[in-house]
């Protein structure tokens, strides 16, 4: 930038430049140049030495308010035993337009210290100037170390924006951080272990299991109770009904007559089915071998047991007429399946043993 007035020739107004080191660098110190030959004494303007003095100012202000911006820390304690831990305050002086403070802890992870960083808070202002316009700042952070010996803490660098440009300044002064260990002694020396020393036993000690076992057995004797007065008295099954051999062959008999197989057609079935029932009934009733034997056999075996012979010429006729049907295949009137049925019911009617009443036994 050139300030050319006719009278007077200014360049590089960076009259006064600043890096983030925090000092002053100058540049250019010879920056104001007067051109004698060119500029007459009696032609400076007033106007344009009041305008340099100006930026002179504004440029020195912006250097000095920089220059005071400091960081420090503090240490609540220079000595710990190894693994304890110690509170760290970083501050920070600065002017009122200082944003965005953060901490840089590399330092601390580097292999050669001693020192580790556990926790961190935030940056808080914790004091303002109004009439300087400084500002305050506190950070927070815990320390610990696991070596003992003196240790150095390293350098801390913080970052900042000042008037919106990045800027930086780092701890310069030297603080130490002793790390003791516990000295082992033979009053320290882990002690042979010992038995376990037992209390005399007292009624107390007794009266929680007693508590336990008495509300155990209230509770058993309660469910006991209550299932014995909701439990309904049981009824015994009543006992088989044993049909007689007759019940049976009626119930039978009815069945078949039911089923209606000759009507359908099923003729053969019908008889082997009749006469089977009466055979049943006879061998069961009379014991005799009627399933097995052959018709003059149950009729002889009848004979025997004394039989009544007009019954055994008609269940003569009876097996006969249905030999005739299942084995010579004869196709007999159809009245004879009805008279069949109605001659075995009447059989097992008049054959059955008659039951004397218990008042007349």
């Amino acid at each position: 930038m050139n300030w050319n007035t006719g009278m007077l020739e200014y360049r590089n107004t960076g009259m006064l430049e600043y890096r983030n080191i925090g000092m002053l660098e100058y540049w250019n110190v010879g920056a104001l140049r007067k051109h004698y030959s060119i500029i007459p004494a009696f032609h400076y303007s007033r106007k344009a030495w009041k305008t340099i003095a100006l930026i002179f100012a504004l440029n020195l202000w912006a250097v000095l308010a920089f220059a005071q911006i400091k960081a420090s820390l503090h240490l609540d304690s220079t000595y710990i035993l190894i693994g304890d831990q110690v509170q760290m305050q970083l501050f920070l002086d600065s002017a009122i337009n200082v944003t965005d403070i953060e901490t840089d802890f590399s330092a601390f992870e580097d292999t050669l210290s001693k020192i580790e960083v556990v926790e961190h808070g935030e940056w808080n202002q914790v004091g303002l100037n109004k009439t300087t316009g400084a500002a305050l700042w506190e950070q927070r952070v815990t320390l610990t170390s696991f070596e003992d010996g003196k240790h150095q803490l390293p350098n801390i660098q913080i970052n900042f924006r000042f008037n919106g440009e990045k800027r930086s300044v780092t701890t310069t002064t030297t603080n130490f951080l002793e790390v003791g260990t516990i000295a082992v002694g033979d009053s320290t020396q882990l002690a042979p272990i010992k038995d376990i020393i037992e209390e005399p036993k007292k009624l107390e000690d007794y009266l929680p299991y007693a508590i336990a076992v008495a509300a155990l057995g209230l509770l058993v004797g309660l469910i006991f109770l209550i299932r014995r007065l909701l439990r309904k008295k049981e009824i015994p099954p009543p006992p088989p009904i044993v049909l007689k051999p007759y019940e049976i062959a009626l119930q039978k008999l009815e069945f078949l007559k039911e089923e209606e197989l000759w009507q359908r057609g099923k003729v053969k079935e019908y008889q082997t089915e009749l006469t089977f029932i009466i055979r049943e009934y006879l061998e069961k009733q009379f014991h005799i071998p009627a399933l097995e034997n052959t018709t003059d056999e149950i009729i002889a075996s009848l004979k025997k047991i004394g039989f009544p012979q007009d019954w055994r010429e008609r269940l003569r006729k009876l097996f006969q007429n249905a030999d005739l049907v299942k084995f010579a295949k004869a196709e007999p009137p159809l009245s004879i399946h009805e008279e069949g049925m109605n001659e075995a019911v009447a059989l097992v009617w008049d054959t059955r043993p008659v039951e004397v009443p218990e008042n007349q036994g």
